[in-house]
């Protein structure tokens, strides 16, 4: 089992490297963060603009049923009135 990774004493140092070696950025690896956040604002940006320019939706007034009195006033079923 000491040729498995995970009980290899030298796995455990090579993790420690790597873990610092992610703290340091290079100057191109800032730049090239400064510009990945820019470009997630800007779409940020865009993507609320597009939510809030989208039309309303159209809300149809409720249809009279075949039971329902009619709506010019007479009294009737709308079924014997005006829905022939």
């Amino acid at each position: 089992m000491e040729d498995w990774y995970c009980f290899d004493p030298r796995a455990d140092r090579d993790e420690e490297e790597d873990e610092e070696d992610e703290d340091e950025l290079s100057e191109d690896d800032l730049d090239e963060l400064e510009e990945l956040r820019a470009r997630a604002a800007s779409y940020e940006r865009t993507l609320d603009q597009l939510t809030a320019a989208a039309p309303k939706p159209v809300r149809a007034d409720p249809k009279i049923g075949r039971n329902d009195p009619c709506p010019c006033g007479s009294g009737k079923k709308y079924k014997k009135c005006c829905g022939k």
